[in-house]
């Protein structure tokens, strides 16, 4: 942002508040809970940061606002910081128009039954359907279910997302990369992982608006922070920027390259040092509680030892070249008569000797 700027801000030093971390973090990765008073400015720099810069560049803004309707499209899982949909203005719907009334009704509030002695039910007007009549009874138009429904996840509809102004929009995602950065990071690539690009496009947008010189242009360095496990905000930094105008096509972070390729709509591919994104390479992941755990490996059939006569197939009584016939055994006795007594077993034959060696 523009360091000719000055603009202050105050946070006591020994502050106990913390942010919930569902506030600021997607499901997906295993929240931080950065101090609370550092979180409220890290959102008034990032949301002065993108009015300074639209006043300076109004492309910024522009670009801002075409990657605030792509993430509008998507929904919920299109918003790279959910405190961006907190920060929805409501928006009452319209009152709803009055039902038509059913054939052979009376005035507004009145019933045919009810009608004054002598009178006619007024006409339907020509063309109208009687099938209101026999409708099945159902929710009316000014009822709470007919309210327009909510968007995925049960969040604010579209109309409502849309009245977020476009500088709250950049300043809470600034807002999460002044406070941790890396995990920012990893939401933006696993939804990337998923086939979402829409929070990697918002990831760069604030990564430009980070390395804005005063002049209006992209820098190749960053200012960002990370938070440890006590809730203090450290500082950390993306290098090596490289845009075409101010869209941010690559940076490194933590020794690593991540590219962006884009299209007329926005982003198409993000990869990690030339590589497609995988699951391994994206820190801060929280399990999958739908993940089945992997079977056991089954152990397969010792190996024979070296030497050692190999086994017959199955179903098969030859043995195989060049070993020795299994020697026969007695075949079973049967259990004789009672009162009589039981039958010697057969003999065996044995095979006769070998004859003697000749000297």
């Amino acid at each position: 942002m523009d360091r000719r700027g000055v603009l202050v801000a105050q946070a006591p030093l020994a502050g106990t508040k913390r942010v919930a971390g569902a506030r600021l973090w997607s499901p997906r990765v295993v929240p931080s809970s950065p101090d609370a008073a550092l979180a409220e400015i890290a959102f008034v720099l990032g949301r002065a940061g993108a009015l300074a810069a639209g006043a300076r560049q109004p492309a910024f803004l522009e670009m801002a606002r075409a990657v605030q309707r792509r993430a509008e499209a998507a929904g919920v899982a299109g918003f790279l910081a959910p405190a961006a949909l907190a920060g929805a203005l409501e928006v009452p719907p319209p009152p709803p128009a009055p039902p038509p009334s059913a054939p052979g009704a009376g005035p507004a509030g009145t019933s045919p039954a009810s009608a004054a002695p002598g009178t006619k039910p007024p006409a339907a007007p020509p063309g109208a359907s009687t099938a209101a009549a026999s409708a099945p009874p159902g929710p009316s138009a000014a009822s709470p279910s007919a309210a327009p429904p909510a968007g995925p996840g049960g969040a604010a509809p579209a109309r409502a997302i849309a009245q977020v102004p476009t500088a709250a929009f950049v300043g809470y995602t600034a807002q999460l990369l002044l406070l941790d950065g890396p995990r920012a990071l990893s939401v933006a690539l696993a939804e990337a992982a998923a086939g979402r690009r829409e929070a990697i496009e918002q990831f760069a947008m604030a990564v430009a608006l980070l390395a804005m010189n005063g002049d209006g242009a992209v820098g190749d360095r960053a200012a960002i922070g990370r938070t440890d496990e006590s809730g203090a905000v450290l500082p950390a930094e993306l290098t090596k920027i490289a845009s075409r105008g101010l869209e941010v096509e690559r940076f490194t972070y933590d020794g690593h390259e991540y590219r962006l390729e884009r299209g007329p709509a926005g982003l198409t591919a993000v990869t990690r040092d030339g590589k497609p994104l995988t699951a391994a390479a994206i820190p801060f992941l929280q399990p999958d509680p739908n993940a089945k755990p992997a079977a056991p490996a089954t152990k397969g059939a010792p190996a024979p030892k070296a030497g050692a006569p190999a086994k017959p197939p199955a179903g098969t009584g030859t043995p195989p070249a060049g070993t020795a016939a299994p020697a026969k055994t007695a075949p079973p006795t049967k259990a004789a008569p009672a009162g009589e007594p039981p039958k010697p077993a057969p003999a065996v034959a044995k095979p006769p000797p070998p004859p003697p060696k000749k000297p």
